[in-house]
């Protein structure tokens, strides 16, 4: 009687600790994929980041892959690329993004206008917003038959909706200026001042591309004025050289480097 009571017991503790162990393992995984997982997926796509810029670096190529949302992260690593590289050398941006914060944006854009050496962008699928600005910057642009841009004209954050700053512009004008409020003067005088440096960065690409005055005023208007078109439009290649910007196809070498981003 003892014997079957002790076996009972024993019985019923293993079932206890299954239980306990099973329940763990649920536990765990649960953690594991809702925290964990996304955390180390994102430090290793981080690190091979940067692996493979060291590789493509010490391969002689000064290769710099733009293929995420243009933020600070991007914008240090542009810098640490910028400090590795002499001031004559040749640099190859592979663009693939769907535009960025404009500021930090702007400050890549200035890196690339005062570069010395020969700039080539590399566009093999899409070049939104900010990628197209970018693209713009540097002195060669290189895409495919597939590959689609969208305006450059910022964006301005009111009540959580993204707008284009040109908006503001255009219905400021149609108002009468005895009925609008002194915050919405204040808005307006941000979006002009906004536009004009803008503006500033374009006189630097008219220059940088030797536009005539007559590409230039075409250019303006269809990718940084905003009024002509919405700011989320696709533009093919054969819209942008309609436009009077010069687009050269991509090289084998190119297109190598550019699936390199998928081959990790």
């Amino acid at each position: 009687m003892n014997y079957l009571s002790f076996e009972n017991n024993s019985k019923t503790t293993n079932n206890i600790f299954f239980f306990l162990g099973w329940c763990f393992g649920i536990i765990t995984t649960c953690t594991y994929t809702t925290f964990l997982l996304p955390t180390t997926h994102k430090l290793l796509r981080n690190h091979i980041t940067d692996i493979r810029g060291l590789k493509l670096l010490n391969n002689n190529k000064n290769n710099f892959y733009i293929d995420t949302f243009i933020d600070k992260n991007i914008l240090k690593k542009f810098k640490n690329f910028m400090n590795n590289v002499n001031d004559n050398d040749d640099l190859y941006i592979y663009i693939k993004t769907s535009g960025g914060n404009y500021l930090d944006s702007l400050v890549i854009c200035d890196m690339l206008l005062e570069h010395k050496g020969k700039t080539h962008a590399i566009i093999n699928d899409y070049a939104y917003s900010c990628g197209l600005l970018c693209s713009l910057c540097c002195k060669c642009i290189y895409a495919n038959k597939f590959t689609y841009f969208s305006p450059v004209d910022p964006m301005y954050n009111i009540c959580d909706k993204k707008i284009q700053l040109s908006s503001v512009d255009i219905i400021f004008d149609k108002k009468n200026h005895n009925d609008i409020d002194d915050d919405t003067f204040l808005l307006n005088e941000q979006a002009i001042r906004n536009i004009n440096v803008v503006k500033k960065y374009f006189d630097r690409i008219v220059k940088l591309h030797d536009y005539d005055k007559e590409t230039e005023q075409k250019i303006f208007e269809e990718l940084f004025e905003g009024k002509k078109n919405p700011h989320y439009i696709n533009f093919s290649i054969k819209n942008l050289k309609s436009f009077g910007v010069i687009i050269e196809p991509l090289t084998q070498e190119m297109q190598k480097f550019s699936n390199l981003t998928y081959e990790y």
